[in-house]
């Protein structure tokens, strides 16, 4: 929400003569859920845009608080008030999108807990005495017809980005770092998401090979 404060402190001047672009002044407006209601913009506002056949966020982002004063029964007055409204809209949006991205990542972080726990598990259990990064190998490597594959599987298919944080990154390579923050507060904004990136197809081949048909035995 810390990108909509420029504007907000700007609400206490004359915006209505403002000719920047909605979007420009309100980013991720264009890319809200759903269409503006007139409960948000007014009866006007929204009655200009049914007409043009554009009653959608992204259109209104394309319009500037001067051109919205401008529209009949509009005025100054009405235009400051659909201005707070729309800041309040985006501002919810994004908080509602970080609460959405931290649940994931809290997801993420418990799910990898547990699938290293099962192959620590089965690493113990067959009486391998060694460290956790032991354990990966071993059940890596392993042919034997119990080993978590679906917990290899799936952590062979999470990228590394996914859970190492900007500023840790920084700690080995800066550039890096700031590229990555610089990209994600950009997605943030437009409310693009990251795609998942998949692992080489050697090593998902290697793993999807060793299906329980065709292993036996147990590891020594």
């Amino acid at each position: 929400m810390s990108g909509l404060v420029p504007t907000l402190t700007r609400m206490g001047e004359d915006m209505t003569m403002d000719d920047v672009p909605l979007g420009e002044l309100l980013p991720g407006l264009a890319e809200l859920p759903g269409e503006p209601t007139h409960a948000a913009i007014g009866g006007p506002l929204g009655g200009y845009l049914v007409k043009r056949g554009k009653l959608t966020w992204a259109a209104l982002a394309m319009i500037s608080p001067q051109q919205i004063s401008q529209i009949p029964n509009v005025g100054p007055i009405r235009t400051k008030r659909i201005l707070s409204n729309l800041s309040s809209i985006v501002g919810a949006e994004i908080g509602r999108r970080s609460q959405r991205a931290g649940s994931a990542s809290a997801d993420l972080d418990a799910h990898m807990v547990r699938a290293v726990q099962e192959l620590a598990a089965w690493a113990v259990g067959n009486g391998h005495d060694g460290s956790v990064l032991d354990a990966v190998r071993w059940a890596v490597e392993s042919e034997a017809a119990d080993v978590p594959r679906a917990e290899l599987a799936w952590l062979a298919e999470q990228p590394a980005a996914a859970i190492a944080s900007v500023e840790r990154i920084q700690a080995y390579g800066p550039v890096l770092a700031a590229t990555r923050s610089t990209n994600e507060s950009g997605r943030s904004s437009t409310g693009c998401s990251t795609s998942t990136a998949r692992p080489p197809r050697s090593k998902r081949s290697a793993i999807a090979s060793r299906s329980p048909g065709n292993e036996s035995g147990r590891s020594k």
